[in-house]
């Protein structure tokens, strides 16, 4: 069977061919785990399991890894306003989220890391990308140098003003240029912590998903598949191809595949406008095949409007 992927990187159908002939791997980005899962965590869980699924038929070897993210900022602001550790909070919606997708029929990946189990390998990689000549040292933060790496931009399609507006955080003065992004950054003692060369701190978003996916393939090893949702095509995955190049000689990852977010109403999710639907609460009245196909009502790199209508048709 010849599998067909639309790679969000060339914006096109391609032929599937794996880096390895009987051996494939694939990364999804996981939760960021500080609240209850909603209908579009588990659209973007679904997605690449039926993927896994169909990958698993044609290759005896498929290495799924879908990461856990259990150090945010969202994290300790949960764990500050319930009065728990972040380790609570973070293991608490850990179980809740794997009861969540395995109620719905998600299969375990391969592996399942977290990045509190891998401080070591990411503080490595942020090492090998200063290293290289593509990060900078200023104000107790390592920053990731865009203008050193000049094919940034090459997922997104993205021109120089569209990233500046697409970047969600204001522009530290500790920048060189608004593009950059945080590789590692001080902590202060209410959030989580660890020795580095550069002082006490946490890791940034981006290159968790990075030093995951190296620590597991192999430092210089290209990953097959990468995929998650489309609002992470900028700015986290477009960090994640430029750190990852910039720590490695080998290509980082050859194929991405995004699938659309779900709205509510035709409105995005949220919790200040209520209309957040959560697994648990759909579960308590539906099927886990209702709502399977419910999320695969709508191809899987368009958004999915969810309405009253929508599960019982």
């Amino acid at each position: 069977m010849t599998i067909h992927i639309y790679n969000t990187l060339n914006k096109k159908k391609e032929i599937f061919k794996p880096v390895k002939q009987d051996k494939v791997t694939m990364y999804v980005c996981g939760p960021t785990v500080y609240s209850d899962p909603h209908i579009g965590n588990a659209r973007a869980a679904l997605i690449p399991d039926i993927f896994f699924r169909v990958l698993q038929k044609e290759y005896n070897d498929v290495i799924y890894i879908r990461n856990i993210t259990d150090v945010d900022d969202k994290i300790s602001d949960a764990a500050f306003a319930q009065n728990l550790s972040v380790y609570e909070i973070s293991q608490k919606f850990i179980d809740i989220y794997q009861n969540n997708m395995s109620s719905i029929g998600i299969l375990d990946p391969t592996h399942q890391p977290r990045v509190t189990d891998n401080i070591p390998i990411i503080i490595e990689t942020i090492e090998k990308i200063l290293n290289n000549g593509f990060a900078y040292v200023a104000e107790d933060h390592v920053i990731f140098d865009t203008q050193k790496y000049e094919k940034y931009g090459e997922l997104s399609k993205r021109d120089l003003d569209e990233m500046i507006d697409g970047i969600r955080i204001d522009v530290a003065s500790y920048k060189k240029s608004p593009r950059d992004f945080v590789l590692w950054k001080p902590s202060s003692q209410n959030h989580p912590g660890w020795e580095s060369p550069w002082g006490t701190g946490r890791p940034g978003w981006h290159i968790e998903c990075t030093s995951m996916i190296k620590k597991i393939i192999g430092s210089d090893e290209t990953l097959d598949i990468h995929g998650g949702g489309n609002d992470l095509i900028f700015p986290h995955h477009e960090n994640e191809i430029a750190q990852g190049n910039c720590a490695s000689e080998t290509n980082y990852c050859n194929y991405w595949f995004h699938n659309g977010i779900v709205l509510v109403n035709k409105k995005k999710m949220s919790k200040s406008i209520g209309n957040v639907i959560l697994v648990s609460e759909l579960l308590k009245n539906e099927t886990p095949m209702t709502i399977r196909l419910a999320l695969l009502s709508a191809h899987y790199r368009q958004p999915l409007n969810w309405s009253d209508s929508t599960l019982s048709d």
